[in-house]
């Protein structure tokens, strides 16, 4: 070979290798914005399942608080007349605390949801209002109307701003010396009540 068919090939070469490089560089930038479009797409599907995973985590823990007032409210409907007063006293604060903690886990809930919607969707607001009416509707359960809630306040119960309930241990102790029996009758129809709520909202078509 001489030295101008070096030359040819040498340039040949080049100019191959440019057009490759010309070539690449234009697919590069022609898939460029469908790249972009992919990532953006797949940006927004994350985003949304992020989204759902903690509407389904934050009513999932709902659903375990209201099951567990459920039970609550059952041991304190249940009690047997022979029970020990001083295990009456502890029904009823065991009630108490699954109570409250069922009322703050709906409105966390309720402020989780609606902190999730970006996109202010209906289905993250439905979700969101059906938390709040939960917490609505035990709380209703307990002061249902005057007479009930006058019985409860007898014992020492009395029904906060917030949705939830506080005692008087002393007003309790006094009413269980006083009347025994009438304790344990207020007790009863208040796991009765809050029972019957929490079995409708766990019940298909209910709020949970």
């Amino acid at each position: 070979m001489n030295i101008t068919s070096l030359t040819s090939a040498s340039t040949s070469s080049t100019a191959n290798s440019l057009i490759n490089s010309q070539t690449s560089a234009q697919a590069t930038t022609a898939l460029s914005p469908i790249a972009a479009a992919l990532q953006k797409a797949d940006q927004r599907i994350q985003s949304e399942v992020d989204a759902t995973s903690s509407r389904l985590s934050s009513l999932g823990t709902l659903k375990s608080a209201v099951s567990n007032i459920q039970i609550s409210a059952q041991a304190l409907h249940n009690l047997p007349a022979s029970v020990s007063d001083a295990n009456v006293k502890t029904a009823a604060n065991d009630f108490l605390l699954v109570f409250n903690n069922t009322i703050q886990t709906a409105k966390t809930t309720a402020a989780t949801l609606n902190s999730n919607s970006n996109s202010n969707s209906n289905s993250t607001n439905s979700l969101a209002a059906s938390a709040n009416r939960a917490a609505t509707d035990l709380r209703r359960a307990v002061n249902p109307n005057s007479s009930t809630m006058d019985a409860l306040k007898k014992i020492g119960f009395s029904l906060q701003t917030d949705g939830t309930l506080s005692l008087d241990t002393s007003k309790f102790d006094a009413a269980q010396k006083a009347d025994p029996a009438g304790v344990l009758s207020t007790l009863s129809k208040l796991g009765q009540q809050v029972d019957t709520t929490a079995t409708q909202e766990l019940a298909t078509g209910g709020n949970m």
